[in-house]
Parts: C-alpha cells; structure tokens; sequence
C-alpha cells in the first residue's frame, strides 16, 4: 500500500508539473494570438479586409487549433471531465458549455470531443473530475473566452466590410467630386486669370475716361459761364423784345391809320384821274366839233381872197397861197 502511495503521488507530482507546463505553454500561446490579433486588428485600418480576414484565419488554424489538439491528446479523456466555467456545484458538463457557445467556439469544442473519440450526447453526462480540474478550467475558460472575442471580431470585420464597401462608394464619389472641383478651379483659375486682364484694361478704360471726364467738367464750367451771360444776354433781349412788341403794336395802329389814309387818297385820285379823262373825252370832242366850222370860214375867206386877187402878177403869189392853205388845213387836221 505504502509503494502505491508513494506511486500514486510521484505520478501526481509529475502530473500536475506537466499540466502547470502546459497551462503556461497555453497562456503563451493565448497571449501570442492575443496580440497576433490585435496586430491584425491594427492593420486593418491600414491594409484591406481580405488581408486582415487571412492574418485571422492563419492566426486561427496555426495556433489555437493545434494548441487544442495537443491539449485533447496530451490529457485524454479525463480533461473532457473538467472542462467547465463554473465550479463542481453548479453540475456545468461541456454540453451545457458547448450550448452556450456558437460560431468558432462551438467547432473548437467539437474537434476536442472528437480528438478524444467521444460525440456532443456522451459529453452531456460526464462530470469533473478530480486532478486536472484547475489548470484544465483556466485552459477552457481562456479557448471559449477567446472564441467570443474571435466570434467578435469576425462580426466587426463583417461591419467592416460594410463599411469598406460604404466607404469605397462614398470615396468614388468624393473622388469624381474632386476630379470636378479640380475642373471647376481650373476654370475658374482661367477665368481669374481672364478677369484680372478685363480688371486692367478696365482700369485704363476708368483712368482715360476720369481725364474726359475732367475735361468735360472744366467745359461744362465754360459753358455754365457762357450760359450766365447768355441768360443775361436773354434777359436784355427779351426787354428789347418787349420794347419793340409796344413799338411794333403802335406801328400797327399808325399802319391801320396809315391804310386808310392811302385808301382815301387813293380813291381821290381814282376820282381826279377820272375826271381828268372824262375832261380830255368832253374837250376832244368839242374840239372835233369846232374844226369843220374853222375850216368852211377858212374856205370861204379864201375864195374872198381869190376873187379879190386875181391877177397875173398874183398868180404864183395865189398858188403858194392856195398851197400854204391847204398844208394848213392838213396841219389843222392832223
């Protein structure tokens, strides 16, 4: 009996120093994918998705699977007895463990139940056991821990996924809306550049136009002198004006009075004129009236004179006389 005990607690020492040595050798390893994925967790904000999904699932299948499989080969089946999260009380097997636990915990659960040769059903009944209780509870509180934090991850890279695609859209947009403002501001630079030449021609415009202007202003001085004294110039003419509408309307009324003196005088001489005429008409006719009676007394004194002188001595005396008679009637005729 006394050999069996000494034995028995030789193989228990070297059990536990064993069980300690892997347990650390766990811790480790938890600790190297710990920071294995928060490595990744960092690079993900700097490198794709596919890159982060590969350094996870590398992370995955080259450490925490072949941790556990050295686990379930190293132990046996009686490591199946004590994985659990609570104590001996609480009665907890891997099946209530394993029902608890989804996504990437589950499967690990269940390639250590099919490591030792044993199925999810036959997990339900088996209780803790007795050595291996305490390293093998930190060992599975650690894998199903873990397991939640990949499941978490794996839902946050999903979101980040998501959101990669969200942001890749919205980059594209922004993208194509940078490539249009960088148009637009090249336009508007041209347009700047254009508008600065139109500023400084302008410029020249205002200052050219500020000398018309100047000179405009000193004429329009000029003129407003000149105005002054055309406005007084005015003002004479139109008194001027005045003096000669109160010359003018006198002059008319002189005119009027003048009109009808000219009217009367002119049908005074109208009257004289034809009394003149009436005058020379009577007198001419009186005078044709009076030449025939002339002419017979003329005549008849002829002949007294010619039957009182004939005589040959007065015969060419009598025809000059008789000659100087006759022209004498023709004058008297005429």
């Amino acid at each position: 009996m006394e050999k069996k005990n000494v034995v028995y607690s030789v193989i228990m020492a070297i059990a536990v120093m064993f069980l300690w040595t892997t347990a650390a050798f766990a811790d480790t390893s938890l600790e190297d994918i710990q920071k294995k994925l928060a490595a990744a967790k960092e690079i993900s904000e700097v490198t794709t998705l596919a890159d982060v999904r590969a350094k996870l699932k590398a992370a995955r299948n080259a450490n925490e699977l072949q941790r556990i499989k050295n686990i379930s080969k190293n132990f046996g089946t009686t490591d199946l007895h004590a994985l659990k999260l609570t104590n001996d009380s609480s009665g907890d097997t891997i099946g209530d463990i394993a029902n608890v636990v989804s996504g990437a915990g589950l499967r690990k659960i269940r390639q250590i139940v099919a490591g030792n040769g044993l199925t999810m059903e036959a997990c339900k009944s088996l209780k803790p056991g007795f050595v291996f209780y305490i390293p093998t509870k930190m060992i599975a509180k650690d894998l199903i821990l873990n397991a939640f934090e990949v499941a978490k991850l794996q839902k946050r890279l999903r979101v980040a996924e998501k959101s990669n695609k969200i942001l890749k859209g919205k980059l594209r947009k922004r993208q194509v809306e940078v490539t249009k403002l960088s148009e637009e501001l090249a336009n508007v630079r041209e347009d700047l550049t254009s508008s600065s030449q139109i500023i400084t021609a302008l410029n020249g415009k205002v200052t050219k136009l500020k000398g018309v202007i100047e000179d405009r202003n000193t004429r329009i001085g000029n003129l407003e002198g000149k105005l002054v004294v055309a406005n007084e110039t005015i003002v004479e003419q139109k008194e001027k004006l005045t003096a000669m509408e109160a010359l003018g309307k006198t002059l008319e009324g002189s005119i009027d009075y003048l009109k009808g003196f000219l009217y009367l005088l002119g049908g005074v001489i109208v009257i004289i004129v034809l009394f003149l005429i009436v005058k020379a008409l009577f007198f001419r006719k009186k005078e044709k009236q009076e030449k025939p009676i002339e002419a017979e007394e003329h005549e008849e004194e002829v002949l007294e004179t010619d039957s009182q002188e004939i005589s040959p001595e007065n015969t060419n005396a009598g025809a000059l006389n008789g000659d100087q008679g006759k022209n004498s009637e023709k004058d008297t005729d005429n």
